[in-house]
């Protein structure tokens, strides 16, 4: 294989990558930004591209829910309104675990396994916590749980911070277009 081959099938692996492992690609810093009204316990699921809830107890969240991300400062999805449906009557989720429907598509996309994720409350009278870090063993999921014990509904703000990590085969995409490219400078001094 010359240069210029191995060059152009560097260039062809990384094209001809489904989107949904293009996504995985980005390396940038990106934000998650989640208004929400809670009461009781909740956890909100972050899964690549989907974001969806389990509720835990108390009342389910049946509120609109804004999504806002940004990537390297400029904004990606500019609050989204999103209503979460579930399989079953919201009214009779009282007390009763369920899971909603997904939102998607969420963009950026989260990876399975980000090099590092904050998250930080900034408005809800209660608790937020990261309940499950993404990892390649639970799928990338991520769990943030909401714990509002206090009577009624209080409107809840999250920020996640995410340093994406490239998928190893990137690098490997990346590496065969380098390496080919090397050959070729080399290859083509040694005509001059």
């Amino acid at each position: 294989m010359n240069a210029k081959s191995l060059l152009l099938s560097g260039a062809f692996l990384l094209a001809a990558l489904p989107s949904s492992q293009a996504n995985d690609i980005y390396t940038t810093p990106f934000t998650i930004d989640i208004q929400a009204t809670i009461d009781g316990r909740d956890e909100l699921i972050v899964q690549g591209d989907q974001i969806y809830w389990h509720h835990v107890l108390g009342a389910a969240p049946t509120g609109s829910v804004t999504i806002t991300t940004t990537m390297d400062g400029v904004t990606q999805l500019d609050h989204v309104v999103w209503t979460p449906q579930w399989s079953v009557d919201p009214s009779t989720l009282t007390d009763v675990m369920a899971y909603s429907l997904k939102f998607e598509p969420l963009f950026p996309t989260l990876g399975t396994q980000p090099e590092a994720l904050t998250i930080e409350k900034l408005q809800g009278r209660g608790t937020v916590d990261l309940l499950e870090y993404p990892t390649t063993l639970n799928g990338g999921n991520l769990f943030i749980g909401f714990d509002d014990s206090e009577p009624g509904t209080d409107l809840y703000e999250v920020f996640i911070d995410v340093t994406p990590v490239p998928e190893p085969y990137s690098i490997g995409v990346a590496g065969v277009a380098l390496a080919g490219f090397a050959l070729w400078r080399r290859q083509r001094g040694k005509k001059a």
